[in-house]
């Protein structure tokens, strides 16, 4: 796990209780879209801390940062198609399954793999969040 958290653009998930490193979570700018306001958020977590809500946890932190403070339109999330561990979180969380991309992404051994496309509006994420806060920016931020 410490090789994803080396990257800069990846964050630790520690649980307090046990100061214990039980995961990570990255955004990169999306190289499958064409849009420059499209980011794409990917995940992965310790098995024995799987199911235990932390995930969604720390992707509603992240969501809520990349929608709300940095002007992001869409972020998405791809993975493997036997992954239904991603898939429930992102479901619970509201993104909307768009299709898969054959041969889509390389695997941490080398291996090339299909990617199944999960993405979310901000559009979408604010419609279900009163609370929601509009962006107004020049967009040089990004």
């Amino acid at each position: 796990m410490n090789g994803y958290i080396d990257n800069e653009e990846r964050w630790a998930i520690e649980l307090k209780q046990i100061r214990t490193v039980i995961g990570n979570i990255g955004v990169c700018h999306n190289n499958n879209r064409g849009n420059y306001y499209d980011k794409t958020v990917s995940f992965v977590s310790a098995e024995e801390y799987r199911g235990s809500g932390y995930m969604t946890e720390a992707l509603n932190s992240i969501i809520k940062y990349l929608f709300e403070e940095t002007g992001v339109e869409l972020i998405t999330e791809y993975h493997y198609p036997s992954n239904n561990a991603s898939k429930r979180v992102l479901e619970k969380y509201g993104f909307e399954y768009e299709g898969i991309i054959e041969q889509g992404c390389k695997r941490f051994d080398g291996e090339i793999m299909d990617a199944v496309c999960y993405p979310l509006l901000r559009s979408d994420y604010c419609e279900k969040n009163d609370d929601c806060y509009v962006y107004t920016s020049d967009r040089g931020s990004l």
